[in-house]
């Protein structure tokens, strides 16, 4: 009798024990477990490992770059990529971009302060470090010239050219020495462009 009572109370004692188990898993450690189980059940789990030979064969590319995307990009809760999310994400963003202007979001939009008369792209951007309110603002433009805006406060204050450095020298990155704040170092050009950004090695003193 007593061996017959035994086997029902060990069933009872492990489902007791995996049940306090599982209850106190965090949701994270539990969407762990569901995301490993998808991969290990990975519908490509197979044709990832193949040589490019038995992909050839299979009319596969010949690595398994698409596969492993898949992979990388699933859901841990549903197991397979939500592209249909991303739809939806990009409607909510337009929308919200109606009504806010160039930039920024609803509390706090962008709004245009120029340079408007130099084209291209603006990499470089510093406070001046001398300027108590740090209000003063150098930008270098990537198709040429420093700029220089005295307030950036004030919405009618506009950029001017620096003097002594060329309109058409690529400005990409400005910093200031930390044992003078007076001495300014400018980085031009750029790589890979064709030569359309011309870099020159340059040193501004900027006056107090």
């Amino acid at each position: 009798m007593k061996k017959k009572l035994l086997i029902p109370l060990l069933f009872l004692l492990t489902t007791g024990v995996l049940y306090v188990t599982d209850f106190h898993k965090s949701d994270v450690d539990k969407l762990r477990e569901k995301h490993q189980s998808f991969l290990d059940n990975s519908p490509f789990k197979e044709t990832k490992n193949l040589s490019k030979e038995d992909r050839k064969a299979l009319s596969l590319p010949p690595n398994a770059y698409y596969e492993q995307k898949w992979e990388l990009s699933i859901d841990p809760n549903t197991g397979r990529p939500m592209p249909e999310r991303v739809d939806k994400l990009q409607q909510e963003l337009r929308l919200q971009r109606q009504n806010r202007g160039g930039g920024g979001d609803n509390f706090s939009p962008w709004n245009d302060r120029g340079p408007n008369n130099i084209g291209g792209r603006t990499r470089g951007i510093m406070f001046d470090p001398n300027d108590a309110d740090f209000n003063r603002v150098f930008a270098g433009g990537v198709s040429g010239g420093l700029w220089v805006n005295e307030d950036i406060t004030d919405s009618n204050s506009s950029w001017t050219l620096v003097p002594g450095i060329g309109a058409n020298i690529s400005v990409t990155a400005i910093i200031y020495d930390p044992n003078d704040t007076n001495t300014f170092y400018i980085g031009s050009g750029e790589s890979y462009t064709s030569g359309d950004a011309v870099g020159r090695e340059r040193l501004l003193i900027a006056a107090k």
